[in-house]
């Protein structure tokens, strides 16, 4: 049995033991598992690998349209309940059937307010670790009370899963080169979910091109992001412009973490390298503050994006708002995207979480809700780009199957 069938059977198989329980599902089911399910299927505990809370609080029926029309199909030919599992008698079964047509059906938006629920979503930055594992992590550090916890597949599907996100690339946090290839290995079994990656290899050292030659032999490594600057003020010598070049020639993208680099860094390498598509993280890793940005910051987000292969990430609210938790009010975070918006107009904008760093501020679902509010109003058109397009282009990613 695949993955997903199993999972397709696991949750009927919860849905069955508290219908027969109750005729009026669709009022008392959510009570039921509360007094009955969560002890053993929060969150917490997750017995068999089975996780009820996620879903039960966070996940509209209509946003998995795929996996619940997979259960009304087998349960309209029999196939489910299993044999020697108790059955539904034929009343309750049309009535699960019935109350699972009615919850798939997205809800019609609010008048005059556009649905975009259907627009494909790709996060551009999400972490992946694994803080038990022999020898540790580099990062996060043990200190963070947050952070500091195995965060795999498992956890991000979840949260893409309550939240509408079929997509992702992975940005590797590590300085281990060999973390390059762990995270192609734990990504490799979901590849339609898992679809890039961004890794982090030495520039201006003798080893980059060989092991950037070999990390792409996997066609979801698209690139790598600079994040830390060895040597300060002296980074930019001829060995890092070399491997600079060498990443254009071989189309592979650059992400720029700000932490250790500038606007001016990237004005810099846009203009000695224009063939290299260059990504600059978190709305260029500014300290967001309440008010009118900042002028200088302004003038410099403008130099920057006067090069046609310098794209900003709409990534890092949260964290560059400085606060814990956030602010989740669109006024705090305007007068930044209104400057990002207007320097790089639709077409360079590109969505990102920074998940699970993005916990400290928030849920996922408040950080995407501040995203939409501010671009949903400019239309579908300029939140397709936003949200797949921009990312496909730049990184090269597959198109989706309905593009």
């Amino acid at each position: 049995m695949s993955r997903q069938s199993h999972f397709v059977s696991q949750v009927l198989a919860f849905l069955l033991v508290f219908i027969l329980g109750s005729s009026s599902f669709a009022e008392s089911g959510k009570d039921l598992i509360v007094g009955f399910c969560l002890g053993c299927h929060d969150s917490e505990h997750e017995k068999g690998d089975f996780n009820l809370e996620v879903p039960l609080y966070d996940q509209p029926i209509h946003r998995n349209p795929s996996l619940w029309g997979e259960v009304i199909k087998r349960l309209t030919a029999g196939e489910m309940p299993p044999e020697e599992a108790e059955q539904l008698t034929d009343d309750e079964r049309a009535e699960l059937i019935a109350w699972l047509k009615r919850r798939t059906r997205a809800p019609a938006a609010p008048e005059g307010k556009a649905d975009y629920s259907d627009i494909p979503i790709i996060d551009t930055h999400i972490h992946l670790y694994d803080t038990s594992r022999p020898g540790g992590v580099p990062w996060p550090p043990e200190s963070d009370k947050v952070l500091f916890r195995p965060i795999l597949t498992k956890q991000f599907n979840e949260v893409a899963d309550r939240n509408g996100v079929g997509m992702t690339v992975v940005v590797e946090a590590s300085d281990l080169v060999e973390d390059n290839q762990w995270v192609l290995d734990l990504v490799r079994d979901q590849p339609e979910r898992y679809i890039g990656v961004v890794g982090n290899l030495p520039i201006g050292t003798p080893e980059f091109a060989g092991h950037l030659k070999r990390f792409s032999r996997d066609k979801r490594y698209v690139g790598i992001r600079m994040r830390q600057r060895p040597r300060g003020e002296d980074f930019f010598n001829e060995a890092v412009w070399r491997d600079l070049r060498l990443m254009a020639k071989s189309g592979k993208t650059l992400d720029v973490l700000l932490a250790n680099f500038s606007l001016a860094d990237i004005d810099l390498i846009a203009r000695k390298v224009p063939d290299l598509k260059i990504l600059v993280n978190h709305v260029t890793g500014l300290n967001i503050e309440r008010g009118p940005a900042d002028p200088e910051w302004v003038k410099a987000v403008k130099r920057a994006a006067q090069h046609p292969n310098v794209h900003c990430k709409v990534s890092g609210l949260f964290q560059r708002s400085g606060r814990s938790p956030a602010p989740k009010d669109l006024a705090f975070y305007k007068p930044t995207l209104d400057v990002v918006w207007e320097a790089f107009g639709e077409d360079r904008l590109i969505y990102g979480s920074n998940w699970p760093v993005s916990m400290r501020g928030g849920t996922y679902a408040e950080y995407k809700a501040v995203i939409m509010e501010y671009f949903a109003p400019k239309g579908r058109e300029v939140l397709e780009k936003l949200l797949h397009r921009n990312a496909r282009a730049f990184y090269g990613l597959p198109a989706a199957k309905t593009e």
